[in-house]
C-alpha cells in the first residue's frame, strides 16, 4: 500500500476515542496460539497430544518431563511450554452484546476449552447405498451417545461444496431433527461406476485385440482421474473452508468424517508406475490449514467392515509387463483402489492428530470412541530454530516415557515459503472465503455500516460506508521489520440470487511508528471504506486476510439500500 493511504489509515484510527476503539475487540476472546508462527522474533510450534491407557481412558497427571518430541525423525526439541488441559462439559459461554446494526464472525463468547465437535457428512465421496446407513447409524448415536452438554455441528460435503446442516447446538434433538431431512445424493464414485464398462476376458481377445482393449482402459482411466481430481480438490476446498470456520474457537476440536475416502494416489496410465502423485501438495496444505484451526480428523469409514477380495478395482488393468524385451523394468503394481482409500483416511488421522475408524459395522461406537479422546489432552509447544527452518512439511513425533499408553499427535507441521505467496493461491483463498457459507474465524471481525450516500456519477447507485473492527491481538505487527503490517481487505455485494452487484478491494501494507504500532495491539483496528451498490436488498460478505500470519476472517453483512 501507498504510504499516502497508510497516513491516511492510521489518522482515521487515531479519530477514534480508546473507549470506542477498545469496546468490539474486548468482546471477542483470545484467539489460540497457530500451529507455527514463523517471523524474525517468533517461532513456536505448537502440538497438542491425546494420551490415552489401554482401556482407552485419558491419563492425566503427566509433566513436560514425561513427554519426547522428536522433529524429522532425528531432532529432539526442548519443550518451552507445556499445558495440562481438561475440557468442560459445557462451554461457559455468553451472547456477544452487539451494537446495533453491527455483525461479527463471532456470536458466542468462549472463555475456556471445552469439547467442541464437527460432524461432517461426506456425501460426494461416499456411494449412495452407504449415505442411508451412516445417516441411520449417526441417529442412533445421537440419540443414545451425545449427552447434551457439549457443543456439536452437522455438515455435509458434496457437489456442490460444504453446506452447513445445523450450527453448533447442545441439544441432540435440533440435530436429529435436522439430519432428518438431509436426503442423499449421487458421489463421485456413482458416477465412475455407471460410466465403466466391465473389461472382456483376455483369453478370448487376440493380440491386438488385448492392446487395444488396454488403450480404451488407459483412456477412461484418465478421463475417471480427470473427474476424481476434481471431486478431490472439491473435497480440500470444503475441507480448508471447515477449517478457516472454526479456527478462531479455543482448544482442541474434533472432526467426525464419516466418508468411504478418495484415492490417495490417483491412477494415472500416463505415470511410469500408474500413479499420479501431484495431489499431495493439496492434502499438505489441508493438513497445515487443519492443524492450525486444532482440529483433529477422526475418519469413519461409511461403507463399514469389507471384505477386501470385493472391492472395487480392476485386477487386470495394472498386471500386463511392459511391452519392452530384454529390459529389466518391473510390472506395474495393481492399482488398488479399496486400499488407496483407505491410506487416505489413514494419512489425514495420523497427519492432524486424530484415529481412523474402519472395518466396523456398527458405526454409532465409531462416533462415540473419536469423542472420548475430547475429555483431556495436553498441550506442548517448542522454538524452532532459524536454522532449521525449512520450508516443507517437516515430521513430528511425541513420545511418552511411560509404558502401556497410547499417543495421538499430529504428524508433522509446514513451513512456508519465505516468499510472499503466489497470487494465485492468494485469490484461491479469497475465493473459497467468499463462496463459503460458513464465516471464517481465523480474524475475529466486526462490522458495522456508517453512513450511505447518493453516487453522483450514478442516481441508481448508492455509496455505503462501512467499518471494520479487529482485536490487537489477532493481527501480527512484526517488530523486526519495522512494524509490518500487511492485510488484504475485500467486500463482495450478492443478490438473493447470488448475482454480484458490488466489490472492492484493498491492500494495507506498510511499516508503522512504534507509537502507532503500540495503539493498535492495545486497543485493536478499525479499517473504514465503501462499496458501491444498486438500490435493493443485499448481503455484503467482508472478508481480512492477514498476510504475515496467514490468517482469515469473514463476516456476512445484510444491507438495505433506498
Amino acid at each position: 500500500m501507498h504510504k499516502t493511504f497508510l497516513s491516511l489509515f492510521l489518522l482515521g484510527l487515531m479519530g477514534v476515542s480508546s473507549a470506542q476503539q477498545a469496546k468490539p475487540p474486548a468482546q471477542i476472546s483470545q484467539p489460540q496460539a497457530p500451529l507455527a508462527t514463523f517471523s524474525k522474533t517468533a517461532e513456536l510450534v505448537t502440538i497438542p497430544v491425546v494420551v490415552i491407557d489401554k482401556k482407552g481412558l485419558p491419563v492425566i497427571g503427566l509433566t513436560k518431563d514425561d513427554f519426547v518430541v522428536q522433529e524429522n525423525g532425528k531432532t529432539t526439541r526442548e519443550i518451552a511450554s507445556f499445558e495440562a488441559v481438561e475440557t468442560s462439559p459445557t462451554a461457559s459461554q455468553s451472547d456477544l452484546q452487539l451494537a446495533a446494526g453491527e455483525y461479527s464472525n463471532f456470536t458466542r463468547s468462549i472463555a475456556q476449552p471445552t469439547r467442541i465437535t464437527i460432524i461432517v457428512l461426506d456425501m460426494i465421496n461416499t456411494p449412495f447405498t452407504s449415505q442411508a446407513r451412516v445417516k441411520a447409524e449417526l441417529l442412533k448415536f445421537l440419540a443414545n451417545n451425545l449427552r447434551g452438554d457439549e457443543p456439536t455441528a452437522l455438515l455435509t460435503i458434496g457437489r456442490n461444496g460444504v453446506r452447513q446442516i445445523h450450527p453448533f447446538t447442545s441439544d441432540p434433538q435440533i440435530l436429529i431433527t435436522a439430519l432428518k431431512k438431509v436426503t442423499s445424493s449421487l458421489s463421485n464414485m456413482d458416477i465412475n461406476e455407471i460410466q465403466q464398462d466391465n473389461p472382456s476376458d483376455p483369453s478370448n481377445l487376440t493380440d491386438e485385440e488385448q492392446q487395444l482393449e488396454q488403450f480404451q482402459r488407459d483412456n477412461e482411466a484418465m478421463a475417471n482421474a480427470f473427474f476424481q481430481k476434481n471431486a478431490i480438490r472439491d473435497t480440500m476446498a470444503s475441507m480448508e473452508q471447515i477449517a478457516q470456520a472454526y479456527a478462531g474457537l479455543p482448544g482442541r476440536k474434533v472432526m467426525l468424517w464419516a466418508s468411504s475416502g478418495f484415492p490417495f494416489l490417483i491412477e494415472d496410465p500416463q505415470s511410469i508406475v500408474g500413479m499420479g502423485t501431484d495431489m499431495v501438495s493439496d492434502y499438505e496444505r489441508v493438513w497445515h490449514a487443519m492443524n492450525a484451526a486444532n482440529i483433529a480428523i477422526y475418519p469413519i469409514n461409511s461403507e463399514g467392515l469389507e471384505n477386501p477380495t470385493f472391492a472395487a478395482f480392476d485386477v487386470t488393468k495394472r498386471n500386463a509387463p511392459f511391452p519392452t524385451r530384454g529390459t529389466r523394468v518391473p510390472q506395474r503394481p495393481v492399482y488398488d483402489k479399496y486400499q488407496q482409500r483407505r491410506d487416505t483416511m489413514k494419512s489425514f488421522a495420523e497427519a492432524t492428530g486424530g484415529k481412523p475408524c474402519m472395518d466396523r459395522n456398527d458405526l454409532a461406537t465409531c462416533f462415540d470412541l473419536a469423542l472420548r479422546d475430547s475429555n483431556s489432552y495436553y498441550m506442548l509447544a517448542y522454538y524452532l530454530p532459524e536454522e532449521d527452518r525449512k520450508p516443507g512439511w517437516h515430521k513430528l513425533k511425541v513420545t511418552v516415557k511411560k509404558k502401556d499408553v497410547n499417543v495421538r499427535a499430529r504428524s508433522g507441521f509446514l513451513v512456508p515459503e519465505k516468499s510472499k505467496q503466489p497470487a494465485d493461491s492468494l485469490k484461491t483463498e479469497l475465493f473459497n472465503a467468499f463462496h463459503s457459507p460458513l464465516d471464517y474465524t481465523g480474524l475475529p471481525l466486526f462490522v458495522r455500516w456508517t453512513e450511505k450516500k447518493p453516487d453522483p456519477k450514478d442516481e441508481q447507485r448508492v455509496r455505503a460506508f462501512f467499518e471494520v473492527a479487529m482485536s490487537g491481538t489477532s493481527l501480527i505487527i512484526d517488530p523486526g521489520d519495522n512494524n509490518h503490517i500487511n492485510l488484504e481487505v475485500a467486500a463482495l455485494a450478492y443478490d438473493d440470487k447470488g448475482k454480484i452487484v458490488g466489490e472492492m478491494s484493498k491492500t494495507i501494507d506498510g511499516r508503522l511508528k512504534a507509537d502507532n504500532a503500540d495503539t493498535i495491539r492495545k486497543n485493536g483496528l478499525r479499517y473504514r471504506d465503501e462499496i458501491g451498490l444498486p438500490k435493493g436488498k443485499y448481503t455484503v460478505k467482508v472478508v481480512v486476510r492477514d498476510d504475515l500470519a496467514g490468517k482469515v476472517g469473514s463476516v456476512s453483512v445484510p444491507v438495505t439500500v433506498n
